[in-house]
């Protein structure tokens, strides 16, 4: 038997187990899960509902239906080994090609005039990631980034940010264009921030935080979105609330061992934690406001990593900001974090939290530290008690602030 029996993947908010060849979900396919024992070949998805296929029975069973859907997968994934495919995007990223010294300062040369002095490519625990810190001969400083392969995305999150305060200007091309193209990926040249990853003043970091995300917020609003179907560009590419992510999670937890305190804190949330989410108004949004992305000089900071500006619900803003190991450490929740944001956010923002969105962010809280064990643990079949241990006593530390307001 071979170690790992299963495929898992994600794509966009589709998710898949399967033996045989890859699934084909339909252009506007969203919110499916698909299991198959079958080696068969090609498997199409059908959005908002679950397709079961069990030694040729068939089950087609809307996605709400979340109890039923995990006593079937439980039955047929029976504690089998998975090995989880990274999202197209994710691989993408971590594959792209070395680019070396010279070629990069050709094509800085060819499509900025800029001659360069220095070049060193910035690392994170993660490994590459394509971003390069570039001194002049002029002594100007910059930073050249990669932003993925999607320059209609691109186009719209980097004109929606011109004028807006808290971030780095991009540089435009000779000829006007605000990216590059190399090796069919985008890259930006935008200003270097000087600054500290932290405010000087810690005690008050998540009053500060809240006051900087409002702040932003109120910017995002001043501008006139609803026009060259931005809107649409900007949707988030997923939902990580529908209900295939929730049931995935919950098979994932369900078939490796131990993970009762998981499964039990997921039946704590309201049964609609998706619908509730998706009924707040949308609005733009950073979309990963982690400690890592705020530059900071004493109390005011610059924000960076732009790439994720989306069009969601403001709320989930929150959750990043609030789980402030950011995306490279463990999560980790600092009691009365959540209280000091809503309340710092509240007292600048021209449009305050409702208590709806108050009473819910708890819960979104939960859920993403859930996330976070599943997919760094079990999808890459971890063994990290010390992951684990955190993420529960964050889940306690949460359980005991449910009145944040």
């Amino acid at each position: 038997m071979k170690k790992y029996e299963w495929i898992g993947l994600r794509e966009k908010d589709n998710f898949s187990y399967i033996k045989g060849e890859n699934p084909i979900y339909d252009t506007n396919c969203h919110n499916s899960l698909i299991i198959s024992n079958l080696e068969e070949g090609v498997i199409k998805g059908v959005s908002n509902h679950a397709l079961i296929k069990n030694s040729g029975k068939n089950y087609l069973i809307p996605i709400t239906k979340i109890n039923e859907i995990i006593d079937l997968s439980k039955e047929i994934l029976n504690e089998s080994k998975v090995f989880y495919k990274k999202p197209k995007s994710i691989f993408e990223m971590q594959n792209l090609k070395d680019l070396s010294e010279d070629y990069i300062k050709q094509k800085l040369v060819e499509n900025y005039n800029l001659e360069i002095k220095n070049l060193l490519e910035i690392k994170t625990k993660k490994g590459k990631n394509r971003t390069y810190k570039i001194i002049s001969k002029k002594n100007k400083e910059f930073m050249l980034k990669y932003q993925g392969k999607n320059s209609e995305l691109f186009e719209y999150q980097s004109s929606f940010l011109e004028g807006i305060s808290f971030f780095p200007k991009i540089i435009s091309t000779i000829n006007s264009l605000r990216y590059i193209s190399i090796n069919n990926s985008i890259y930006a040249l935008e200003e270097f921030v000087e600054g500290n990853k932290f405010p000087l003043d810690m005690e008050n970091y998540f009053n500060l935080v809240g006051k900087h995300l409002a702040l932003m917020h109120n910017e995002f609003n001043q501008k006139n979105i609803l026009k060259n179907n931005l809107e649409i560009v900007l949707a988030q590419e997923g939902n990580s609330l529908s209900e295939s992510n929730l049931n995935s999670m919950q098979i994932d937890l369900k078939i490796n061992s131990n993970n009762e305190f998981f499964l039990k804190e997921i039946d704590s949330f309201p049964k609609s934690l998706g619908q509730i989410v998706n009924s707040f108004p949308n609005q733009i949004i950073h979309g990963d406001l982690n400690k890592s992305n705020l530059i900071w000089n004493e109390n005011n900071a610059t924000i960076i990593d732009s790439e994720t500006i989306r069009f969601s619900q403001r709320i989930k803003d929150f959750i990043p900001a609030s789980l402030f190991e950011g995306n490279l450490n463990i999560p980790s929740y600092t009691p009365n974090s959540l209280k000091k944001l809503i309340e710092s956010y509240d007292f600048y923002s021209n449009q305050k939290l409702s208590e709806a969105e108050k009473t819910i962010l708890p819960n979104l809280l939960k859920f993403s530290l859930i996330k976070s064990y599943v997919i760094y643990v079990l999808r890459r079949n971890l063994k990290d008690e010390k992951f684990k241990n955190k993420i529960i006593h964050n889940l306690k530390l949460i359980g005991g602030e449910i009145n944040v307001h």
